[in-house]
């Protein structure tokens, strides 16, 4: 059986009056992101432009990389003390800069923003499991061990020696 994923479903998660164009939904899918798009990040092109803004709504340019897991912003003499980030803001994600967690919200174009932000260092965000989503796992867990302890119990019982 194959699976695919349709950015045509994707217009399924926000209202009729605000769904964009496939050309605008799909290039939002580039940019890291292929399960949901908040609502308030489906029209804004400043994401898909990889733009950051400080706390004055005015856009910086800022050096940034990205890997599989995580982004990196590299600050050199930043005058501010908020980042508005063009990276989709999703429960779990945390900004750390030298083994310190930044504080993190979402911003009003459904980004990352980070909180506090010094005027030089590497800011690492990263998406962990939320204590909601870890649980889940444990409890996924103890239910595939338990259904595989009733299954051994179960052929054992009814097997002939």
């Amino acid at each position: 059986m194959f699976f695919y994923f349709s950015a045509n479903s994707i217009e399924n998660t926000v209202k009729t009056s605000d769904q964009a164009s496939s050309q605008n939904i799909t290039s939002i899918l580039s940019y890291d992101t292929a399960d949901y798009i908040p609502q308030r990040a489906v029209n804004n092109h400043s994401i898909n432009e990889h733009q950051f803004f400080n706390e004055k709504n005015e856009k910086v340019k800022l050096a940034h990389t990205e890997t599989s897991t995580k982004s990196i912003i590299n600050l050199h003499s930043y005058k501010g003390s908020v980042i508005n980030t063009p990276i989709l803001y999703y429960k779990g994600e945390k900004a750390m800069i030298n083994g310190k967690e930044l504080p993190v919200k979402e911003s009003s174009r459904g980004t990352i923003e980070i909180l506090n932000v010094p005027q030089n260092g590497k800011i690492e965000i990263t998406s962990q499991y939320t204590k909601f989503a870890r649980t889940g796992q444990i409890i996924s867990i103890i239910s595939l061990l338990g259904l595989m302890v009733l299954m051994t119990r179960s052929y054992f019982r009814t097997k002939n020696y």
